[in-house]
């Protein structure tokens, strides 16, 4: 039981690594920023750029 355990752990580590990039990389390719996607097509300017910048997407890609 324990050997089945510590295999499932074993093989649940890629996949959720797996998952969180490609998750991300879908972000990314929207053609919207994530703000605009969370806050709405109603926003203003001003709220997009601060979550923007609360979000830190204005950073590089391996630093957000």
């Amino acid at each position: 039981m324990l050997r089945f355990a510590l295999r499932r752990l074993l093989y649940t580590t890629p996949t959720l690594l797996i998952v969180t990039i490609m998750v991300f990389s879908l972000v990314r390719v929207l053609p919207n920023s994530p703000a605009l996607l969370m806050l709405g097509e109603e926003a203003s300017p001003e709220l997009i750029a601060a979550l923007n910048r609360d979000l830190g997407l204005g950073h590089a890609l391996p630093e957000q």
